[in-house]
């Protein structure tokens, strides 16, 4: 189980990474700080706004998930080619089959701004 330590928003002074979608987080840009333990160890976690709102709406849409301890970067990036594939661009021509799972063929597993106007995600 992750015990919260410490949760808020932040102004980034620094270039940081967001651990949900990967991309950076840029000096000035606003973004959600959190400080947490997990059998004795102490870590932090940082995001964009707009990635934690996604985060939610696809475990709930998912239904996976109940508590945040299993989102991770991975899963993350699961859930949203899963949903880009399946409800934003489900005709899309840059798939291919493999698998059993859709394969984009230019690298790119989504668009996150196409998951946001789809979503209905607001910024901050």
């Amino acid at each position: 189980m992750v015990d919260i330590l410490e949760c808020k928003s932040r102004i980034a002074r620094k270039e940081h990474i967001c651990n949900y979608c990967g991309k950076k987080i840029s000096p000035g840009e606003v973004y959600a700080y959190g400080r947490f333990i997990e059998e004795g160890e102490i870590f932090s976690w940082k995001e964009h706004p707009k990635c934690g709102k996604i985060a939610d709406k696809l475990m709930r849409l998912y239904h996976t998930c109940e508590n945040n301890d299993e989102m991770n970067q991975e899963y993350f990036l699961y859930l949203c080619k899963r949903y880009c594939q399946e409800y934003v661009c489900p005709e899309c021509e840059m798939k291919i089959k493999g698998k059993g799972e859709m394969q984009c063929v230019l690298g790119k597993t989504f668009c996150r701004e196409k998951i946001d106007r789809s979503l209905e995600v607001e910024d901050g």
